[in-house]
C-alpha cells in the first residue's frame, strides 16, 4: 500500500514575498512550464497530471491503488487511465501472476513529459522556505528579484 507524504502548511504571510519572488523568477526562467499552455500543448487535465505523477512516484500502480492514491472511486480511474492511455503517457500491464490486477506505468512519452513539467509544489517549497534565516530569506527575495528584472529585460 502506498501512504501518502503530504502535508498541509499554512500559509505564512511572511513568507508570501519569498513565494512571490520565487515564481516571478521560476516564470521567467522556465517559461512557467506548469502553466496553462504547458496542460494545452500537452492536452492534459490536471487530473490527468496527477495521475502521471502518483504513476511516476511508484513506478507502478494498480487501478485501486491509484483510486486510493488519487481519492477518487476505482471506477473513476478507468476513463482517466483510457485518455491517458490513448494519449501514449500510461501502458496497461497485466500482472504476471494475478490476471484480475493491471497495472499503470508511465511510458516513455509520459516521462519526458513529466520531466519537462516538472515543478516543486508550493507546500514543500514554503516548509523549505521556513527553515531559512530571515536574513537569506530576504536575500532570496532580493536575489531572485534581480534575476526576474534581468531575465524580463532581456526578454523584450
Amino acid at each position: 500500500m502506498i501512504k501518502s507524504s503530504k502535508t498541509i502548511l499554512k500559509r505564512d504571510p511572511a513568507l508570501e514575498p519569498l513565494m512571490s519572488a520565487f515564481r516571478r523568477f521560476r516564470s521567467n526562467a522556465f517559461g512557467g512550464s506548469m502553466n496553462l499552455e504547458f496542460f494545452v500543448r500537452n492536452n492534459l487535465t490536471i487530473a490527468q497530471m496527477r495521475a502521471m505523477h502518483a504513476i511516476g512516484q511508484a513506478g507502478r500502480l494498480s487501478g485501486r491503488q491509484l483510486a486510493r492514491e488519487l481519492r477518487i472511486s476505482p471506477a473513476a480511474v478507468v476513463p482517466l487511465c483510457d485518455r491517458l492511455e490513448r494519449d501514449g503517457y500510461v501502458n496497461r500491464v497485466p500482472d504476471t501472476v494475478d490476471r484480475r490486477i493491471t497495472w499503470f506505468e508511465l511510458s516513455a512519452h509520459g516521462t519526458k513529459t513529466m520531466e519537462a513539467g516538472s515543478f516543486v509544489r508550493p507546500s514543500r517549497m514554503m516548509g523549505d522556505l521556513a527553515r531559512l534565516e530571515l536574513r537569506d530569506r530576504e536575500a532570496l527575495i532580493r536575489i531572485l528579484g534581480h534575476l526576474a528584472d534581468e531575465l524580463e529585460r532581456s526578454s523584450r
